[in-house]
């Protein structure tokens, strides 16, 4: 049996969308599969995904991650990969 939770947030424009996704997080649990569209990557998001316990797959435009432009590159339709923080992440 699957379990779904449907969770609706409607806030002005100005908070942002990935600060409203934090506050989906409450309903997240181990293994669940979050998944982001191209407003919402960021490293401290998918970090706190990762902290409690769940998954991502997220759409990200060309041009903003080498990690995306590099996989790209390959042809492949569909990859893994490991994404690690840049200094100036780890400094935030």
């Amino acid at each position: 049996m699957l379990d779904f939770i449907v969770d609706a947030i409607i806030k002005p424009k100005v908070i942002g969308e990935r600060l409203l996704a934090m506050e989906h997080m409450q309903h997240m649990g181990i293994n669940d599969m979050v998944l982001f569209d191209r407003g919402y990557p960021a490293f401290w998001l998918f970090s706190k995904v990762r902290s409690r316990g769940a998954h991502f797959c997220a759409r990200m435009n060309k041009g903003v991650w080498k990690v995306v432009d590099d996989f790209i590159a390959t042809g492949l339709e569909e990859h893994i990969v490991n994404l690690k923080p840049g200094a100036q992440v780890v400094k935030q």
